[in-house]
């Protein structure tokens, strides 16, 4: 097991910072995600730490070794591509072999030592007994399955994942990120993922970093992420929230803002850490599992103008004034296009940002 640590990691191509003055720790063991979407610096981060690319400025440690300026293969990690990479003239032993035996003579193994290592790391991946196929003859989940026993076989004390489900179907993604989990976990090895899924950065990691533009925005365990965005940004990439432009008029003794969305008046929660004052203009973030049909003490009217039966609950898309909202409801419910809805939702799942921070990060509404 080894630790990671960034420090003020700056990497620029021609004027475009791909990666902007990153600084954070990655744990002994931990499964650690760089999440964001496509563009923000995740994979630049992943290349950087492998070695694949050096920093303009900023330095990479592993257990306290600068490794800033060391070669990829002096850094004892191992990275799985998007692609996997597999050799397709060379059999699935020879694949997983190929990294021992460019090391065969700094590690004085034996043709029986790396035989022993292979067949060991295929069980493991649950391959054994396809060593002599080709990549060609593999599924693409086995093919997966080939790509990560390769990185394994060397046992590095870091393991790199980019991207690496991305090319599987949806029902085979699933599966295959529950045995990454459970694979890592079986060995204790390091590992850092890059996605831009957030389903799949969330069910897999001990913490997520979430990037846009280059910035680390915000680090922390997925249930914290999803709970206590620390900006607009992130409130608005993980899940499904809507973001509703409104008003503050008030701010209760209790902590409580009132704000206001067209015409209509209702509490919300300010944002950790931001400063909200009244008469300021506000963006107010609500999830769609929080957002309830039924009157309460706290409650917004809008415009059903579309559902969508998505199985265990129902998406009703609802405009409050020229805003949409989103509430998962009842798949049994039938609400009739055009009709209008009340709906509730509790102040403390409102959360109100700052609207300077909707133009900086250009949202767009779909």
């Amino acid at each position: 097991m080894a630790r990671v640590k960034l420090e003020r990691v700056t990497k620029r191509f021609g004027t475009v910072v791909a990666v902007d003055n990153v600084t954070l720790g990655i744990e002994d063991g931990e499964l650690f995600t760089f999440l964001g979407p496509s563009g923000c610096g995740k994979t630049t981060t992943l290349r950087v730490i492998a070695g694949f690319e050096i920093p303009d400025n900023g330095r990479v440690y592993i257990d306290n070794d600068d490794v800033t300026f060391k070669k990829p293969y002096e850094r004892d990690c191992a990275m799985v591509f998007q692609n996997y990479a597999l050799w397709p003239h060379m059999t699935v032993f020879d694949n997983v072999a190929y990294g021992l035996k460019v090391r065969r003579k700094r590690l004085k193994l034996t043709d029986e030592e790396i035989r022993k290592r292979v067949l060991e790391v295929l069980e493991l991946v649950g391959l054994r007994g396809l060593e002599n196929r080709y990549p060609l003859q593999l599924s693409g989940g086995q093919q997966q399955r080939v790509a990560l026993a390769r990185a394994l076989v060397v046992q590095p004390k870091v393991l790199l994942l980019d991207e690496p489900l991305s090319n599987l179907d949806a029902k085979l993604r699933l599966r295959m990120r529950e045995e990454i989990k459970k694979l890592q976990k079986q060995l204790g090895i390091t590992t850092i993922y890059v996605t831009h899924d957030q389903e799949e950065a969330m069910s897999i990691s001990d913490r997520i970093a979430i990037m846009n533009r280059g910035k680390v925005l915000q680090v922390g365990k997925p249930i914290d992420v999803y709970n206590k965005p620390t900006n607009l940004f992130v409130a608005t990439f993980i899940g499904r929230s809507s973001a509703l432009r409104c008003k503050i008029i008030e701010k209760e003794p209790s902590g409580y803002l009132k704000v206001v969305i067209g015409n209509q008046v209702i509490r919300a929660s300010p944002a950790p850490s931001k400063t909200l004052s009244p008469g300021s203009s506000a963006v107010a973030i609500m999830k769609p599992e929080d957002v309830k049909l039924g009157i309460n003490d706290n409650v917004i009217r809008g415009i059903a103008r579309m559902s969508l039966f998505l199985g265990p609950h129902k998406q009703l898309i609802i405009y409050v004034a020229d805003q949409r909202l989103t509430a998962y409801i009842d798949p049994e419910i039938e609400i009739e296009p055009n009709s209008e809805v009340i709906l509730r939702i509790r102040p403390d799942e409102i959360l109100v940002f700052p609207e300077e921070e909707w133009e900086e990060v250009k949202l767009e509404e779909i």
